[in-house]
């Protein structure tokens, strides 16, 4: 085998340069006028499409986001309220306190017998009486005027 022969097999053409720049001019593809707008109202819908979807998207957030900050305002008056509850309560306890420990029968009497000069019921000072048996009460109901019985049989009452 002869060096000719060997080199057959092998395409040197591919490793030549070329000149691409050259044939890219004929390269150039022109759509039809109709495709161009089909192609630009896909584009606009598709772009319209996208705003809305963006515009969803940033109202839902914004409302959840309202929502929380209502959420989070509401809790801190519900707490705030709560602790100004258990306050009270607690006020409402010492001042029932206050009143019982006032108002005992211990410093009623002796504020009794201190300031008013009062004093405890001796058995001399108590008086009995007793009722004979002829003695009665009798209670009497004043009768309606004839015009009011009159009315209420006609009503259908009496």
């Amino acid at each position: 085998m002869t060096l000719k022969e060997k080199n057959l097999a092998y395409d040197m053409s591919l490793f030549e340069e070329r000149k691409y720049i050259d044939e890219k001019k004929d390269n150039i593809l022109i759509l039809p006028k109709k495709k161009v707008k089909i192609n630009r109202k896909n584009k606009l819908s598709t772009m319209l499409v996208a705003a809305v979807t963006f515009s969803f998207s940033v109202a839902i957030v914004g409302a959840i986001l309202f929502n929380q900050a209502q959420l989070a305002e509401f809790t801190d008056k519900t707490n705030q309220l709560s602790k100004q509850l258990e306050e009270c309560r607690s006020e409402n306890t010492q001042l029932q306190m206050k009143i019982k420990e006032r108002f005992s029968p211990e410093e009623v009497e002796n504020y009794a017998t201190s300031n008013l000069d009062m004093k405890k019921t001796s058995p001399s000072q108590v008086e009995y009486f007793s009722l004979s048996s002829s003695d009665k009460a009798e209670l009497t109901q004043s009768k309606p005027s004839a015009f009011i019985d009159n009315i209420l049989r006609i009503v259908g009452i009496r």
